[in-house]
């Protein structure tokens, strides 16, 4: 009966905490110098994510073939609506992280969002570098975020992403504190620095895990962003994968 238990709760906990993946994307293009900061903020953030696992989250389960599509930096008029459209053509549902000063103007893209049954996510009111701003700065990013959300959604949620994935430990505190998980990711587009639809689905198609959280944009200077989408969701669809939302891997 003991070492069935234990087989039991540890499953449990593997599907709670999942294996967490090194975070993949790299381009040929990037500086070397930028990659190599990059690779360290990288290993950095993995480490982190290993001591902190009910916190930080990475990707989810590897054993399915289940991914989830993340958008960061909207909502504007243009991208978010292109994305909203294409992910309604194929029924498929994604993550928003959208920054709060941008909410107010661009609500009826937040309620449409919300309304088609995607998560709509805290990404800060300002953009602003975490590790860099005092925790009543973080208090205050987060909060006026949460509280605008509410207005528009009638939701204050307690998964966010910080800017740039941007975090120390004092930021990590403070954001544990205030109850919040952080939301991260395991494949990069890089669509913030190859903004062309080749080099995004090339990102993802060669390099997608069962579990991965994929970091893409959808602000007003991504439109490679939107053309890409319709082709990784046919590729991933054809390979078998499926899509969920980012609450279903941290089971929230």
């Amino acid at each position: 009966m003991k070492k069935y238990f234990l087989f039991c709760l540890i499953l449990l906990l593997q599907n709670v905490y999942a294996e967490n993946y090194n975070i993949l994307g790299i381009s040929k293009n990037y500086p070397k110098e930028k990659q190599l900061a990059l690779d360290n903020w990288r290993n950095k953030i993995i480490k982190l994510a290993n001591s902190n696992k009910e916190t930080i989250f990475i990707n989810g389960s590897t054993e399915k073939k289940m991914v989830a599509l993340t958008f960061d930096d909207g909502p504007d008029t243009i991208v978010t609506p292109a994305v909203l459209d294409i992910l309604k053509k194929y029924n498929v549902k994604a993550t928003f992280f959208f920054i709060g000063k941008q909410i107010e103007e661009n609500k009826e893209v937040v309620l449409r969002a919300f309304k088609e049954g995607h998560l709509v996510l805290n990404h800060s009111w300002n953009h602003s570098r975490f590790s860099t701003i005092s925790k009543k700065d973080i208090m205050q990013e987060v909060e006026t975020t949460e509280k605008i959300l509410d207005k528009y959604i009638g939701k204050r949620p307690l998964l966010m992403r910080v800017p740039y994935g941007d975090i120390n430990d004092i930021g990590l505190q403070q954001l544990k504190d205030l109850k919040y998980k952080l939301i991260f990711w395991s494949l990069d587009t890089l669509d913030w620095f190859e903004k062309t639809k080749d080099a995004i689905v090339e990102k993802v198609i060669s390099n997608v895990r069962p579990g991965e959280i994929i970091l893409m944009h959808s602000n007003s200077d991504k439109g490679a962003t939107a053309e890409a989408l319709s082709t990784i969701i046919n590729v991933l669809k054809d390979r078998g994968y499926s899509f969920t939302t980012i609450d279903n891997f941290v089971n929230n």
